[in-house]
């Protein structure tokens, strides 16, 4: 019993001392500042198979490809929480755009 004690007694002095006794002597932790509506130039995942585009920058490309398609009309029905516009895109044949206008909610 007094073996257990003396070995209960060397392990928990020898794990305080091998922890810092202050503040200062324990390593501070690093933050990253991330700011998830910041946007980025490039992308992580997959970048090899398309082009990156960021998100500013699709209504100027949605709005070029319209007028080079008459198959394409791009229409703006909202904003999402953080007051980026949603855009509809409806591609579809140009005799036939006019009744697609039913299936729109």
């Amino acid at each position: 019993m007094k073996h257990k004690k003396i070995i209960s007694g060397v392990v928990a002095a020898s794990l305080l001392a091998s922890s810092p006794w202050t503040p200062a002597l324990a390593e501070s932790l690093k933050w990253n500042y991330v700011n998830a509506y910041e946007e980025k130039n490039g992308s992580l995942f997959n970048s090899e198979n398309y082009d990156f585009m960021k998100f500013s920058e699709i209504g100027d490309k949605l709005a070029q490809i319209e007028k080079q398609s008459n198959r394409v009309k791009v229409e703006v029905k909202g904003q999402s929480s953080t007051g980026q516009p949603l855009y509809v895109v409806t591609i579809a044949a140009p005799d036939t755009q006019a009744s697609s206008a039913r299936f729109r909610l």
